[in-house]
Order: C-alpha cells, then sequence, then structure tokens
C-alpha cells in the first residue's frame, strides 16, 4: 500500500504538468521526496527551512497574487508554531490556500514532546473558514488533494499520517461513509483512528460511520443519523485529542444525545517508544477500547 508521504507529491506533480498555478513550500521536511518538482518545475517550489511562521506569510502572497499555496511540514511546526499567522493571514482574510502536515498526533513516538502534536485538529477547528481534513489512506489522501485543488475553496488543513487503514472509503464532503450496519447504537470513526478499532468493530453490534472530512455539513449529517437511532447513543473514535468532533456533534445536536469519546487523552505524552507502545500507555490499544465500548454500550 502506497504511504500518504509517497502519494502527496505525486498529486502536486500531476496538477502542476497540467498548468495549475500552484506554490509549494516545504518546511525543510520531505525534500527529496519532491525532487521531480524541483526538476520539472523549479518556479513552483521553495523550501524555506525552519521558518514556519514566515512561510504562512509568505504563502498569503501568494494566495493574494493567484496562486494555490501549499504549505508542508510537520504539525507542531505547522499548526502551533504558526497559529497566529493562520488565523489572521488566511482565516481573517479569507485567502485561498492548502496546509498539509506530517507526523499526526504521535506518528514521531521516539522524538517526544516537540514532534507530538494531538491538539492540531481542535485548533484548526477554532478558525472560521477552514476546513479540516483527516485522510484514513493515501488513496483517499489523493482524491481529498485532487478535490481541494480543482475546487479551491478557502483554507484547507489535512491531515496525514504514517498508520493508515486496512482499505479505502469513498470520499463525500457532506455525508459520513456508513461502513457496518447492526442493531445497536452508532460509532463514528476519523481517519486513521480506523486503523486501531477495524478488528473491534467487528465484536459489537453498532452502525459503525466515517469521516475523512470534518466541516459543518459532515457533522451535521452525522448528527441526523445519531438523532435518528432510536438509543441516540454515540462513541466518537478520534486519533487526535478525544472531544474534537465530540465537542461539535453536542453543539450542533437539537435532541439529547448520550456521546462517549475516545481519543489522545489530553495530557503530555512523557513515555518514548513506538507507535503500538504509546498507543498502549494512552489506552488506545484494541482490547482497551473494545472494553471501553462495550462498557458505554452496556
Amino acid at each position: 500500500m502506497n504511504s500518504m508521504r509517497a502519494v502527496f507529491p505525486r498529486v502536486l506533480e500531476k496538477h502542476l504538468d497540467g498548468g495549475t498555478p500552484l506554490m509549494i513550500l516545504l518546511g525543510d521536511i520531505g525534500v527529496f521526496g519532491f525532487r521531480n518538482i524541483f526538476a520539472k518545475h523549479p518556479d513552483r517550489i521553495l523550501n524555506l527551512g525552519i521558518l514556519e511562521q514566515a512561510s504562512v506569510g509568505l504563502a498569503a502572497g501568494f494566495s493574494i497574487q493567484g496562486f494555490l499555496p501549499v504549505f508542508h511540514s510537520i504539525a507542531p511546526f505547522l499548526v502551533e508554531r504558526s497559529f497566529e499567522q493562520l488565523k489572521i493571514d488566511f482565516g481573517y482574510q479569507r485567502l485561498t490556500g492548502i496546509f498539509v502536515s506530517a507526523g499526526g498526533s504521535f506518528d514521531y513516538s521516539r522524538l517526544g514532546c516537540t514532534h507530538h502534536c494531538p491538539a492540531d485538529v481542535n485548533l484548526m477547528l477554532n478558525i472560521p473558514g477552514f476546513t479540516v481534513c483527516v485522510p484514513g489512506t493515501a488513496d483517499e489522501l489523493s482524491e481529498i488533494l485532487d478535490l481541494s485543488i480543482q475546487n479551491p475553496r478557502g483554507a484547507v488543513y489535512i491531515r496525514m499520517s504514517e498508520f493508515v487503514n486496512s482499505s479505502s472509503h469513498p470520499l463525500s464532503v457532506r455525508e459520513p461513509v456508513k461502513i457496518r450496519t447492526g442493531k445497536g447504537p452508532i460509532i463514528a470513526v476519523v481517519g486513521p483512528a480506523l486503523s486501531w478499532v477495524e478488528n473491534v468493530i467487528e465484536a459489537i453490534d453498532a452502525n459503525v460511520f466515517y469521516l475523512n472530512i470534518v466541516n459543518p455539513t459532515s457533522v451535521g449529517n452525522l448528527i441526523a443519523e445519531i438523532e435518528q437511532d432510536s438509543s441516540r447513543s454515540v462513541a466518537v473514535i478520534e486519533p487526535y485529542y478525544s472531544g474534537s468532533l465530540a465537542g461539535q456533534i453536542l453543539r450542533g445536536a437539537v435532541c439529547p444525545i448520550r456521546l462517549y469519546e475516545i481519543g489522545v487523552p489530553r495530557e503530555f505524552i512523557h513515555k518514548y517508544g513506538t507507535f503500538s507502545e504509546l498507543r498502549l500507555v494512552l489506552g488506545l490499544d484494541d482490547a482497551t477500547i473494545l472494553e471501553r465500548l462495550r462498557t458505554f454500550f452496556h
């Protein structure tokens, strides 16, 4: 299966070859993967180094001049270090741009807190006008990029992950994709968090919905599914700080909803190790998630 990092530059190269006025800005990451673009389109790509805040400002300038900027860096540097620039330069000014992060919550498990960013989605959802995308596979990333480039509307944050789901699901910007029908209540899973529970959901008789775009339309349609369910109970499983999608559901619901959050705990991760080892430490391993879901649903 292709990795997201491998597919990302290939999609951009395809659009550059087709004449799309992209301007790619790199924060000194993945430079080798963009070697074809550096060779074929040297005037459309810049490696700006460790200058994330200035890079967002430069991206805003390119956007004003009619380019579609694509800025790529590690999640904590792109989002947390540059949050004010994202808010003012793109959110406030309603500019168009694409921001693609790598690293996710704790993909860089051995590098510690400086390279962890479970807060990114929650932060980006607080900038009006941003669409937040959390693809679960490289194919979903490709679809999201194509859509964002072919129909640019405002600013888009795309969260790449090193760890992906075993299969892709059709992209929908309006309807959460129902991937399992059961007699029980609802489980809503976002992006690569599905890889944590692909075996778990087989053991629970629930209706499972999958989202890889978190925007008012998709969340609104998920709320409609929850409110139509007789139990009005939903477990939300997110690959970042828990409560990000859950909070949107509670704010948008008209009827009372019984909701349970599973995601990265809102605490610093002090442990080092593999991604799987950190999942275990954080209570996000298969066995613990299954136990938590069974307790909530019963």
